[in-house]
């Protein structure tokens, strides 16, 4: 099975290739993910049979305060068009890796669960980031409901570590 890995050369898909060598690992040099007709040419080219989609802009919290249009943009974008060509092309397993940054800010109750995602703003520093990954989890339960599809997504609680950019504190996650 021909498996695509969006954001293949960041910090989770670069862990993924020690464990899913055979993978096909796109990183941003290789396509502008936010460019529906380079994503419509990378998948008729590659034909994948599942996508693992990690691929998004990201930052630090001052670089989500400072520019949260560019983030918006960037990661709907990327978003849509990966999920657009993934039901165009009969992909059968997508999984989309979002953020907990989604949850909302303040809560009437802890832990949160998925059924609290929408009970609430995000935290104001992420708030346009935080937005595409609702909007993310939004359209692959839509495109279940509607055309009948199995794609999944996963919010883990919090990614760091090797292979992180640590250079520069505007725009690392630790």
């Amino acid at each position: 099975m021909t498996c695509l890995v969006t954001g293949g050369t960041g910090m989770v898909g670069r862990h993924l290739q020690e464990i899913m060598p055979d993978a096909i690992y796109l990183g941003s040099a290789d396509c502008n993910l936010a460019d529906d007709g380079a994503v419509e040419v990378f998948f008729q080219k590659h034909k994948p049979e599942s996508v693992i989609h990690l691929a998004a802009k990201v930052g630090g919290i001052m670089q989500n305060i400072s520019s949260p249009a560019d983030f918006f943009d960037a990661n709907i974008k990327m978003n849509s068009n990966v999920l657009i060509a993934a039901k165009r092309h009969g992909v059968k397993n997508f999984l989309a890796i979002l953020s907990t940054c989604m949850y909302p800010d303040v809560a009437d109750t802890y832990p949160l669960t998925e059924e609290d995602i929408h009970k609430g703003p995000p935290a104001p520093a992420n708030f346009s980031y935080a937005y595409t990954k609702r909007c993310m989890a939004v359209q692959i339960d839509a495109y279940n409901k509607q055309y009948g599809l199995d794609y999944s997504y996963l919010i883990p609680c919090n990614l760091y570590g090797e292979n992180d950019n640590f250079e520069d504190s505007n725009k690392s996650h630790f």
